[in-house]
């Protein structure tokens, strides 16, 4: 079955591609498609644990079993900043 991954920022520039369409067996999880993009792409594995994955634009688990022409999105986590009050923001 072919599946279309997505590498959005720092995984896109380690990678060297924004998109690929892979070819995987049938029954294979979001964790055998990690296991072959970490074979092809090295410099990816050592965000492993980091790593986000969205099938179909909805967050999935390694377990996710993928079938024909899913989307996957691989995106880095995402960090912000302390929430302000009021009395922390001002225009003056």
């Amino acid at each position: 079955m072919k599946v279309i991954v997505r590498y959005f920022a720092i995984y896109r520039e380690a990678a060297g591609e924004s998109r690929v369409e892979m070819e995987l067996d049938n029954g294979s999880t979001l964790g055998d498609l990690l296991e072959e993009i970490f074979e092809v792409h090295p410099k990816l594995e050592k965000w492993s644990a980091s790593i986000v994955c969205s099938v179909n634009k909805k967050y999935a688990n390694d377990d996710r079993v993928l079938v024909e022409g899913d989307e996957i999105a691989l995106l880095p986590p995402v960090s912000g900043g302390a929430r302000l009050s009021g009395e922390d923001f001002r225009m003056e």
